[in-house]
């Protein structure tokens, strides 16, 4: 006689999402290489918004994207508050938009009401050593022609995309909205 066993093994799967406890604002105080971005979004008075619990998608430049941006010193100046103002809203985006959900050709609304263009590279790439080689998929996400350098940086209120450059608006030059401006500034 012949005596057949039969074993059956069960895995179980827990996947677990891990939800940030720390705000953009947060997040951007603790990153020190986006330190500037951290120090002009409180200059215009965007901390407890980036600090609540409303979803936003921030653009942030890096210090030295900052550095490189020759219209700094000039938007910092008192009576161009408005300017620095407008920028700074450019780089917000109301909701969640993480690097899967930023399409090819996408335009975003900014918190400064100008869209923000997405642009969307993949490439394949053959990667391999020996006789083993593998197809590796290569996604490049582009914000008004400037690199996302790391993308999904997560927080409890949003996503944050550190970028390589200043993506810059159509700043408005209107003298009411300076002249309200310029008032904030010199009572900061």
């Amino acid at each position: 006689t012949t005596t057949t066993t039969t074993t059956t093994t069960t895995t179980t799967i827990v996947t677990t999402t891990i939800v940030p406890t720390t705000n953009i604002l947060q997040v951007l105080a603790a990153r020190p290489e986006l330190s500037m971005t951290y120090q002009l979004v409180q200059l215009v008075g965007f901390s407890a918004m980036l600090s609540g619990t409303t979803p936003y998608t921030i653009f942030a430049p890096t210090n030295a994207a900052w550095m490189a941006y020759s219209g700094l010193q000039v938007l910092t100046q008192p009576n161009n508050f408005y300017l620095l103002e407008q920028l700074i809203s450019y780089l917000i985006v109301p909701g969640l938009y993480p690097a899967a959900a930023l399409n090819n050709g996408a335009s975003l609304q900014t918190w400064f009401g100008q869209s923000i263009n997405i642009v969307k590279q993949t490439s394949q790439v053959l990667q391999g050593l020996g006789n083993s080689y593998s197809l590796v998929t290569i996604v490049k996400v582009f914000v008004e022609s400037i690199l996302v350098q790391q993308a999904d940086i997560r927080a409890s209120n949003g996503v944050i995309h550190i970028m390589g450059g200043v993506p810059v608006p159509q700043f408005r030059l209107t003298t009411s909205t300076a002249a309200a401006s310029t008032a904030r500034a010199t009572t900061r």
